[in-house]
């Protein structure tokens, strides 16, 4: 193979690493071309810098990279990274990793902000459909090591797990690479018990590649065997039995942490139910106060007429049914309100009638601020997902919209665009507002959860992130957000049937 050039492994994914000659200790950065979303994967030591900077231009320009992913701290992952985000030179570019690994990156001086994959549902996933899924592997072998698994493209970046050494060094593993990953592992992984809670998470995968930061790539064929074996390897040779002991119960405890963090995500969407039900019993008391005040008003006209002798029965017939219309119209807003918040499953949806379901409930609002509500949306268009989460992920975002407005000091027209694009494999539902947009130094941080730009006590930061959560439930559906010249488009991108 020619190793001066970057190989590729799987479709828009290619190794850009350095061959070094003699070395049983190769080490194998990644690089998934993506758009102006392309993803750098444990880049390396300064060994490699210059072999992974030439390769990498050769595909794409260093510009087009917005994410770093790197999965333990050591140098030979990422020592080279200060030089590369330098040449990168975006203010965007976001390392992904743990949140105990990103404490210890920072001696690298590392400039650019951090993805924590724990607060980001221990996945990413891009504009263009590019959906990566993280998997926490502690201690094989840092304390907050992880693994990436690329969905679309069912590849697995192993980290330090697959590993091996080799003299005579193959880049694809044949059916005797357990030898040379047996030896990497009994140094490098600190125990059995510890290695296959790893394992157990990467057999339920279904894999096409494994791509290891060292050793050799491995191809479907070899995988579940080589598991098999791994699995009885016995690691962790030089470690003392009473540290075996601390760090198993330090798995343990990273066990009951993972599903501590599943119930404050619980809590939290019980949290945003309560926000938006706040915000619902708003909206109903705006819809409700006119015909109140004129339902009251026509009985105190009645009651007048009535005490001067004047109410007669084409008045009175008149009047009364005037007032049954407005009690009908209040009726009809409860019932509204009601369907808006009943739970369904996922479903084929009509794309037109979510959007035209938030119109009711949020319109009084916009109109009361004289902003207008433009909806481009045709009615055949069908998309597959949860109809609740959509809209209420619609009144997360317009609402949002709505609140920018207040601060709104611009010339031209208040209006919120709601519109559709179709490709041959997404349908991509747009909602633009041009109330200011978001400063570049906080897009990224905005579908984080409690973060937000209101004062105390006027927003509780969930909504976003939990529509976010929300919406990429469904596989394939992604939730994006771009802004400049003051304009703000939230694009969600569904994938067709």
């Amino acid at each position: 193979m020619n190793f001066s050039k970057p190989i590729e492994i799987s479709k828009n994914i290619y190794w850009i690493g350095k061959y070094l000659e003699n070395d049983p200790f190769q080490c194998h950065p990644y690089l998934i071309v993506n758009g102006d979303e392309s993803i750098l994967i444990d880049p390396g030591s300064m060994l490699e810098a210059k072999a992974v900077i030439r390769k990498t231009k050769e595909l794409i320009d260093l510009k087009q990279i917005k994410y770093i992913i790197l999965h333990h701290q050591d140098p030979d992952v990422a020592a080279a990274v200060p030089a590369i985000e330098k040449l990168i030179d975006r203010d965007d570019l976001q390392i992904v990793t743990h949140k105990s690994v990103s404490i210890f990156l920072k001696h690298y001086n590392i400039k650019s902000d951090y993805y924590n994959i724990e607060s980001n549902y221990f996945s990413l996933k891009t504009k263009s459909g590019l959906e990566l899924k993280f998997l926490t592997t502690p201690y094989c072998h840092a304390p907050g090591a992880f693994i990436s698994y690329v969905v679309n493209n069912k590849v697995l970046f192993s980290g330090d797990i697959f590993g091996g050494l080799e003299k005579s060094w193959k880049f694809y593993a044949d059916e005797n690479y357990f030898e040379e990953a047996k030896k990497f592992h009994e140094l490098y992984i600190p125990s059995r018990d510890i290695f296959n809670y790893a394992l157990q998470k990467i057999e339920k995968l279904d894999i096409e590649l494994i791509a290891p930061q060292h050793g050799s790539l491995i191809k479907r064929k070899y995988i579940a065997s080589l598991i098999e074996k791994m699995k009885k390897l016995e690691c962790g040779l030089h470690v003392e039995q009473s540290y075996h002991k601390k760090l198993v119960d330090t798995v343990k405890k990273l066990e009951k942490e993972v599903k501590e963090n599943q119930k404050k995500d619980r809590l939290l969407m019980e949290q945003s139910k309560l926000a938006q039900m706040g915000e619902m019993m708003n909206m109903i008391a705006h819809q409700w106060r006119q015909p109140l005040n004129v339902v009251a008003a026509s009985a105190l006209n009645l009651s007048l007429l009535n005490s001067i002798g004047s109410l007669d029965d084409d008045e009175l017939e008149k009047t009364t049914t005037f007032i049954q219309e407005q009690v009908q119209k209040m009726s009809e807003t409860i019932n509204d309100f009601m369907e808006f918040n009943k739970e369904t499953s996922q479903d084929e949806i009509i794309l037109n009638e979510s959007v035209i379901n938030v119109q009711k409930m949020i319109m009084s609002q916009l109109v009361n601020r004289s902003i207008k509500l433009q909806i481009d949306v045709d009615s055949s268009i069908k998309v597959f997902h949860n109809k609740t989460s959509v809209e209420h992920s619609l009144m997360n975002i317009i609402g949002n919209a709505r609140d920018a407005y207040d601060n709104y000091t611009g010339e031209d027209e208040k209006c919120i665009k709601i519109y559709t694009k179709e490709s041959e494999d997404n349908i991509i539902l747009f909602i633009e507002d041009n109330a200011g947009g978001i400063p570049k130094k906080i897009i990224n941080k905005i579908f984080n959860p409690y973060f937000t730009t209101k004062e105390q006590g006027k927003g509780t930061g969930i909504g976003l992130y939990m529509t976010k959560k929300m919406i990429e439930e469904v596989d394939g559906t992604t939730i994006h957000v771009d802004s400049s010249n003051g304009i703000t488009i939230f694009q969600i991108k569904f994938t067709k049937g």
